[in-house]
């Protein structure tokens, strides 16, 4: 998978076709903590099994469809993530987009929800859409990337409204 970055290193964008060791989505434990994010179902998971990582829809030839669920620890603010994010943004090439709208997560967490296009490094227009929340100084990030000629998948779009991060236990 390509690099991961948002700002230094939070968001990261185009996942190859899945490799030979994707699975499907892991299904939690009732006797573990839940995962911070659920894949939609059919989805292949590659990456750890707390929710984090990738997941890549079968099937799809050239660009595969993917959601990157991410974790950066050091933030101490939705309003410093979102300013982040925005930054990552502005530097994509070809961007437009991103106005960030209000979201809640896990019940009622606060949370920004983001949609931009951008021009991918293959030269392909890519849409994604994004929620972040921060969870003490633990931001979470789930975004789901596609080309502009990908139809929209309503399970994995429905799907980042399950990520629920966890504040850092000390």
């Amino acid at each position: 998978m390509s690099g991961v970055a948002l700002c230094a290193g939070f968001l990261g964008f185009l996942a190859p076709a899945a490799p030979s060791n994707a699975s499907p989505s892991p299904v939690p434990s009732k006797s573990a903590a839940a995962p911070v994010f659920v894949g939609p179902p059919g989805w292949h998971h590659v990456g750890e099994n707390d929710g984090l990582g990738t997941w890549l829809r079968p099937g799809d030839t050239g660009y595969s469809e993917n959601i990157v669920v991410e974790a950066k620890n050091g933030f101490g603010s939705l309003a410093a993530l979102l300013q982040a994010e925005v930054n990552y943004i502005a530097g994509l090439p070809d961007q437009f987009g991103y106005a960030p709208t209000d979201a809640t997560l896990c019940g009622n967490h606060p949370a920004k929800y983001l949609s931009y296009t951008y021009t991918s490094p293959s030269g392909e227009p890519v849409t994604a859409e994004a929620v972040i929340a921060d969870f003490g100084t633990t931001a979470y990030m789930a975004r789901y990337s596609k080309t502009i000629s990908q139809w929209a998948d309503a399970s994995a779009e429905r799907s980042l409204t399950t990520l629920c991060g966890r504040a850092a236990s000390h």
